[in-house]
């Protein structure tokens, strides 16, 4: 039987196979140990988004929208006058201020899904209200319903929130550090 020492009389290439064989041994050793902190990693990933961000930022997002178009299609196409406006513009206003204390718990991730949030939901009240000051003051012959308009905008605020929310899981939900999280 041959022996792991090297003689006198080893060639080099026997010490360039060994050599060789070593570097494999470590590159393997080293694969297993990346596979498996990234499956680690991964199924941390989806634990967070699955059970945490998913139903508290996500599905809220959802269930806001239904419950706008719901509502603003049971308007239709009738016109919408002063104090049915008001309502809804202080409802809606009601509504994305519960949908941003839902979605809270992304303060907990590096990012910015809260700040995009919370922008985007005083945008959809400011559009409310532009939208139906405007319905007043131009006739109703020709236009297009204001709820229509609305709806419109519950669908494409909701659709950029939840891109927004696709893109944070995409690269990977990762815990703020204590600085970023303070500064929230």
């Amino acid at each position: 039987m041959g022996s792991w020492v090297i003689n006198e009389g080893s060639s080099s290439s026997d010490i360039i196979a060994i050599g060789a064989l070593l570097v494999s041994i470590i590159s393997v050793a080293a694969t297993v140990m990346l596979n498996r902190r990234q499956e680690k990693r991964s199924y941390m990933d989806e634990f967070w988004f699955r059970e945490i961000f998913a139903p508290s930022c996500v599905l809220p997002v959802i269930a806001f929208r239904a419950k706008w178009e719901a509502e603003l299609t049971e308007l239709g196409g009738t016109s919408i006058d002063e104090a049915k406006g008001s309502e809804l513009v202080d409802q809606i206003g009601v509504d994305a201020t519960g949908l941003l204390q839902r979605v809270w718990i992304a303060k907990l991730f590096d990012g910015d899904f809260y700040a995009f949030c919370a922008s985007e939901l005083e945008h959809i009240e400011d559009g409310f209200l532009n939208t139906l000051s405007a319905a007043h003051l131009r006739p109703a012959s020709g236009r297009r319903s204001p709820a229509a308009a609305l709806t419109d905008q519950v669908t494409a605020t909701c659709a950029r929130i939840l891109q927004r929310a696709a893109t944070l899981h995409g690269t990977g939900l990762k815990i703020a550090d204590d600085e970023n999280h303070s500064a929230a």
